[in-house]
């Protein structure tokens, strides 16, 4: 697993205390699954307190991953129910579930 991003990390050193505290950016699917949150997909949801969408590119970028694994994360985050897909191919883009 790649590293978050030295942008990532100068900006954001830690996964934020609401994320660890406060649950309600989480879907409440997720909420009621007992599943884990990677480093990974933390730091994508704490993506979304400033922005609306990412899609994979915006990944690679954010945590210094190649493309396969940027959209490996985001499916996992998919299936886990935290994050909404939308469009096909180039047009898309994931969004906070």
């Amino acid at each position: 697993m790649g590293k978050v991003s030295e942008e990532y990390r100068n900006d954001n050193s830690t996964v934020s205390e609401k994320y660890r505290n406060d649950n309600s950016t989480v879907s409440e699917a997720y909420r009621n699954n007992n599943s884990t949150v990677s480093e990974s997909e933390s730091a994508l949801i704490d993506w979304f307190q400033n922005n609306k969408s990412i899609v994979s590119k915006q990944v690679e970028k954010l945590l210094n991953v190649k493309q396969a694994r940027a959209r490996q994360i985001l499916k996992k985050m998919v299936q886990k129910q935290l994050i909404v897909r939308h469009g096909n191919g180039k047009n898309t883009y994931y969004v906070l579930a």
